[in-house]
């Protein structure tokens, strides 16, 4: 019964940070800080890392091109290097 609730814990954790992720990007969004679905571009992704929006901008470089969370976080972490 134990790994049952563990389960159900995990979905549940899972699910309500699905929503503030997008709530986050609902509110960055409405700010103009996020573009506007579909009008993603890799100079929205550069210019959101250069603001330190480090977390948008690997969302919008996987909602861009279909990236793996990691390969999206590689991207992005050597975007900032190269902007030093």
């Amino acid at each position: 019964m134990g790994l049952v609730y563990f389960a159900l814990l995990i979905t549940i954790f899972f699910s309500v940070w699905l929503l503030w992720s997008e709530l986050q990007v609902a509110i960055a969004r409405r700010q103009g800080i996020y573009p506007p679905k579909s009008k993603v571009t890799m100079d929205a992704v550069k210019e959101l890392s250069s603001k330190g929006e480090k977390i948008l901008a690997i969302r919008a470089y996987r909602e861009l091109t279909g990236a793996s969370l990691v390969e999206a976080k590689k991207v992005v972490n050597d975007m900032e290097k190269l902007a030093r």
